[in-house]
């Protein structure tokens, strides 16, 4: 089932083969048809890489390095180049590349790259645009370089020394402007990486090639914006957008740091860091990193901290660094200073309470132990040039701590010196620990209070099949303004999953998302609806989130149903296979059972659990516990002596006013005994139970990750949940219970995943599989994959 969102690839379109699952005649008819197809869809791409290929062979860089053969001073571009006349060289050194190991990355990237640009943008433009990028790149970074190589800048005048050869030009202006034909947020994401790998390579790298890439990019920036124009709205920030990009901006930061560390000398604003400031530096990057963190999970004290670090950051780019580095430093931290400030209100999430009693008597507890560490360091080890006095001893713990060394003392033994390294890491150490508990821990709502409220909300105002589940004690809530709504999730990798449609009025649905969007926004939770209905679908197009069918809801219509005719066999032979074994059907409350019944029910559960690969499921399945609610029916099968054969719970399905319309499949487990059919009576009987009592339908519930048209084109998440669901089969069956449930003439309706964006596919595939398995470790995943295979 195609969904919005989500588009099919035709792959015929890409084989050069009206249909795909007919094979050519002849091999070489086959070969002749795709190459055909290929030049008719992209004849830029084929032509380029063809000339690629080409060039490579023919000047033997395929299997030599280029720098190392006469061919290289006459064919690589650069300023030197220009101003010895060889003005072909902007065009033969754009079709080369220096070794064979840069030829496997370089065909690749550029065939997808024109591959893409030329589907989007069109064979002219790409053409046009790939050339202009390359030349641009090439000629204005020479005619740069011949500007200021007589100026006295050592690094201008070392890289106007400085051959090359490469499309990478023509690459860069293509994917900036490739990145303007996308939908927010992507088009944002894609330029703004693409100009932060530009800005540290040429900051902190600084080769001739980063020169080019700069300009090209800049290029496509300015070819972008005037082929597409976007408005300013295009360029306008939701919360969850502006946390992203803070964060994204401090990881950038800190990355650029850390390059910094190791590549001091070569880039265009001259010595960075020296080695005695690493230790001080990496500390810096750690907080930032770890800063990062909370700010991308929204919290109000990240935010507070971010600030403070790029205010630190920026007085010490100022005070302590040459002025080329403090110019960098002002271009880097103000727009974050900016931004930050900008996005203040994206920011609400608070964390968890902290008992202020215990939290101050681990930091004194901390600041004690720290101390009889250094007391101790000094007094015992003793082998120390100059021996220190007790003021000695707390400067060089102060020094230390800011600066990594002082100088005062040296150590003359290997536990020494280790111990004068270790001063500078203690302190840092635990407030980066302190730092992570506080940042990486959020509030979450207290979950058990609002149960009876929502349960009462269901009753009153009615619900879908699978609102019972909300009353589940795993929940947490979410009650929209004036009680009308509210919405039932847990919380998994920093993921909201709302499971079923929201609770209330169908009329209500649109305003509880939207409030309940706007909590999770505030505490800093990725918004998500599973195995939602029908009803929720007009609520989640006006909030512009996407959808995907994940599973299908079976249901029996009640009135009228008999189990006649030639479809009903397996049915009616399962009914006369109890009755002739002996075996009877009772609908009951299992926390009224006596308690030999309910240990019954407990170890067959726990015995279907062992059978398995993996650990048993939750969040969507039920087990005992559920089934012990007072609103629940449990369909039991037993023989004439008490032995359980089988055991069914059934949720109640409210269409309001407290009248129960439906009843909604949950538990299903049988004993390893003879009677095979168990399944079939006891649903078979239920549904006789619940029909003659006037229920309207029972829903057999749907099976996660199974569908009735599995061979159905899918493409995007679809075929990733194909994939899950085939992996989970041998070991959770859920295509054989879809099956199994077929024999009962159900009709269908489709259960949807709803979700803001599809940048939050890889969490909330993170985030079901924690509330599928919760207790599930690596080893078992390890186990099913090898198990599959």
């Amino acid at each position: 089932m195609r969904q919005p969102g989500w588009h099919i690839v035709d792959m015929s379109a890409l084989t050069g083969r009206p249909d795909a699952a007919a094979p050519p005649a002849a091999g070489h008819a086959g070969t002749t048809g795709r190459v055909r197809s290929l030049l008719r869809q992209y004849p830029f791409t084929v032509a380029a890489t063809a000339v690629l290929i080409g060039m490579g062979i023919g000047f033997g860089s395929f299997w030599t390095q280029l720098p190392d053969t006469p061919w290289w001073n006459r064919l690589a571009f650069g300023l030197p180049a220009l101003e010895h006349g060889r003005w072909w060289t902007p065009v033969t050194g754009s079709l080369l590349a220096e070794n064979v190991f840069e030829y496997v990355p370089i065909l690749l990237v550029f065939g997808v790259v024109l591959a893409l640009s030329e589907r989007r943008l069109g064979t002219a433009r790409t053409a046009a645009i790939a050339v202009a990028g390359q030349l641009f790149g090439v000629l204005a970074t020479a005619g740069l370089l011949a500007a200021f190589k007589s100026s006295g800048w050592a690094w201008a005048a070392s890289r106007a020394r400085d051959l090359d050869v490469g499309t990478s030009c023509a690459l860069l202006t293509l994917l900036v402007v490739y990145g303007f034909t996308l939908r927010a947020p992507w088009r944002s994401r894609l330029i703004a990486v693409l100009f932060a790998y530009c800005v540290i390579s040429l900051v902190w790298i600084g080769a001739v090639y980063d020169i080019e890439h700069m300009l090209s990019a800049l290029l496509g920036l300015a070819i972008g914006w005037w082929m597409y124009r976007p408005g300013s709205r295009a360029w306008a920030f939701s919360r969850h957008e502006a946390r992203v990009s803070c964060a994204a901006l401090f990881v950038f930061i800190s990355a650029a740091q850390l390059v910094a560390m190791f590549f001091p000398d070569s880039g265009p604003l001259g010595p960075s860091h020296g080695t005695s400031q690493r230790p001080a530096v990496l500390i810096f990057v750690i907080v930032q990193v770890l800063v990062s963190a909370g700010i991308r999970r929204g919290s109000r004290l990240a935010w507070y901290l971010g600030v403070a670090l790029a205010g630190t950051g920026l007085i010490a780019s100022l005070f302590l660094h040459s002025p080329a580095r403090a110019l960098a430093g002002v271009l880097v931290y103000i727009p974050l200073l900016l931004l930050l400030v900008r996005e203040r209100r994206a920011f609400t999430a608070t964390i968890a309470r902290v008992n202020r009693a215990v939290l101050i008597r681990d930091a004194l507890v901390t600041v004690a132990a720290y101390a009889a560490y250094v007391l101790l360091g000094f007094a015992v080890i003793g082998s120390f040039a100059p021996k220190p006095a007790a003021a000695g001893k707390v400067s060089e713990f102060f020094s230390r701590v800011v600066l990594s060394t002082s100088g005062r003392f040296s150590g003359q033994s290997t536990p020494a010196r280790v111990f004068l390294d270790s001063l500078s890491w203690l302190i840092p150490l635990a407030v980066l620990s302190f730092l992570l508990v506080l940042l990486l821990r959020a509030r979450r709502p207290r979950g058990h209070e609002g149960r009876y409220q929502v349960a009462g909300l269901i009753k009153e105002a009615g619900g879908g099949n699978l609102s019972w589940m909300a009353t589940w004690p795993a929940n947490e809530y979410f009650v929209a303004a004036g009680q009308t709504g509210a919405v039932a999730y847990q919380v998994h990798s920093n993921t909201a999953l709302a499971l079923g449609d929201p609770v209330g009025p169908a009329g209500s649905f649109h305003e509880t998302l939207r409030q309940f969007a706007a909590h999770c926004e505030r505490q800093g939770y990725l918004p998500c609806l599973f195995s939602a209905g029908d009803r929720s679908l007009p609520a989640v197009r006006d909030l512009c989130w996407q959808y995907a069918q994940i599973a299908e809801d079976t249901i029996i219509d009640l009135p009228g149903l008999e189990f006649k005719g030639k479809s009903w066999q397996d049915i009616r032979t399962a009914l006369n296979k109890a009755a002739r074994s002996d075996v009877s059907f009772r609908m009951v409350r299992l926390r009224d059972e006596p308690f030999r019944v309910v240990a019954q029910v407990r170890a067959m559960c726990e015995e279907w659990v062992s059978g398995k690969g993996l650990p048993e499921m939750g969040f969507t399945l039920g087990g005992v516990d559920e089934a012990l609610d007072p609103d629940v029916r449990v369909g039991l099968a037993a023989s004439a002596d008490g032995t359980v054969h089988g055991v069914t719970s059934w949720l109640p399905v409210y269409r309001g006013g407290g009248a129960v319309s439906g009843w909604t499949l949950d538990v299903m487990r049988r004993d390893a005994g003879e009677f095979r059919p168990v399944m079939e009576f006891m649903i078979a009987s239920a549904c006789m139970t619940f029909r003659d009592e006037g229920a309207e339908f029972v829903s057999l519930s749907g099976a996660p990750l199974a569908r009735s048209e599995p061979d159905a084109a899918l493409s995007g998440i679809d075929s990733l949940l194909e994939l899950i669901g085939r992996l989970l089969e041998p070991f959770y069956g859920f295509r054989s219970l879809h099956h199994f449930k077929s024999k009962f003439q159900p009709r269908t309706e489709p259960m949807y995943l709803c979700y803001p964006d599809e940048a939050a596919l890889p969490v909330i595939a993170v985030a079901l599989t924690q509330a599928y398995l919760p207790d599930a470790r690596l080893r078992d995943f390890a186990g099913l994959l090898i198990s599959s295979h």
